[in-house]
C-alpha cells in the first residue's frame, strides 16, 4: 500500500483531522507546501462540518482569480506584445533612417578631405 493511500485511510473523515493536516499543506509546516493538498483536504473538512475550515476555503477561493481576469491578463498581454513589437519595428526603421543620413554624411566629409 503507497504512503498516499496510508495517508488517506489515516485521515479518513474527521473533520478536525482533515483540517489540521490541510492547514499544515497550506502554511508548509512541517510538510512541503501544496496548495492543492490543502485546498482538497480543507473542503473535504469543510463538507464535514468543520467551521473554520469553511470559513478558509471562502477566503481561499476569494484570493483565485476568476477566469475572466485571466482571459482579460492574457489579453492584455497579448496587447502589450503586440505594442511593444510595434515599438521596436518602429524603432528599428527610425534607426535605420538614422543611420543611412550618417553614412550620407560621412560621405560628404570624406569628399571635402579629398579636396
Amino acid at each position: 500500500m503507497s504512503c498516499e493511500m496510508n495517508s488517506q485511510a489515516f485521515l479518513g473523515e474527521d473533520s478536525e483531522t482533515l483540517f489540521q493536516v490541510g492547514r499544515r499543506f497550506l502554511r508548509g509546516d512541517g510538510v512541503e507546501q501544496d496548495l492543492g493538498r490543502a485546498r482538497q483536504l480543507l473542503s473535504r473538512a469543510a463538507a464535514n462540518g468543520h467551521p473554520i475550515a469553511a470559513r478558509l476555503m471562502e477566503e481561499l477561493k476569494a484570493q483565485e482569480p476568476s477566469t475572466e481576469t485571466s482571459v482579460v491578463c492574457e489579453n492584455a498581454s497579448e496587447t502589450t506584445a503586440l505594442s511593444l513589437m510595434g515599438d521596436i519595428k518602429r524603432l528599428e526603421t527610425e534607426i535605420s533612417s538614422k543611420l543611412d543620413l550618417v553614412r550620407e554624411k560621412q560621405q560628404e566629409l570624406e569628399a571635402l578631405l579629398k579636396k
